[in-house]
């Protein structure tokens, strides 16, 4: 007990003896909040792009996969490599831009990393120049408030894997919740026995590709 009212003691001493020094090091805290907040919308919607982006480009390739044997019959090789090559590259240029937002972030808190703590240090020597301070609370202060800082930078850098995180979970779930089965009561039931069925003007096309099928027209009769 006497111990620990003699802790509570010294750090009330040592806070009201650095009080200048201590309301410099909640500056960057603050100032971490900040880029933090600026940044969590626009990390967000790239982490979104990106990650919608790499989807698109795996089904793409699950698809054309499952479909080879049609591509080769159709002679369809160049157009699909080129669709391919499309959709790799939309995908990299969203990569890009989500990793130059988190650079500009990483950026902005490396300097408030490096910064800061000298400004610390300076400000404190002079405090002990000018016998407001002793080092050795000075020494002891900078000790304290190194862990605190890098508990500090530790949350903050790991912001976009953070972001990150949030937005494969929100995908999941909107996954799970959607309907696979889409119902259609629009449709009519056909009563009795059909005849013939007829087929005008049929045009038919792969997404971007020129129509394999064009205003053709058939017709089945019974038997």
């Amino acid at each position: 007990m006497l111990f620990s009212c003699e802790v509570k003691n010294f750090s009330r001493s040592k806070f009201f003896k650095c009080g200048k020094i201590f309301a410099l090091v909640l500056i960057p805290v603050l100032l971490y909040s900040i880029i933090c907040y600026l940044f969590f919308e626009n990390l967000s919607n790239k982490n979104r792009k990106a990650m919608e982006g790499h989807a698109n480009v795996n089904s793409f390739f699950i698809q054309m996969l499952n479909g080879i044997e049609n591509i080769k019959a159709l002679s369809k090789e160049k157009s699909i490599s080129a669709m391919s090559v499309s959709k790799v590259d939309e995908y990299i240029k969203k990569v890009l831009k989500l990793q130059n937002t988190n650079n500009n972030s990483l950026y902005l808190k490396n300097i408030i990393q490096y910064i800061f703590p000298m400004v610390v240090l300076w400000v404190g020597a002079l405090q002990v120049m000018s016998s407001q301070l002793t080092t050795g609370a000075l020494i002891t202060f900078l000790s304290l408030s190194a862990f605190f800082f890098t508990s500090v930078q530790h949350i903050a850098s790991i912001q976009p894997q953070i972001q990150q995180s949030i937005i494969a979970a929100d995908r999941f779930f909107d996954i799970l919740e959607s309907s696979l089965v889409e119902d259609d009561d629009n449709g009519q039931i056909i009563e009795g026995k059909i005849k013939n069925i007829r087929v005008d003007n049929l045009s038919f096309n792969y997404k971007n590709e020129e129509p394999l099928l064009k205003d053709f027209s058939f017709e089945i009769n019974e038997n």
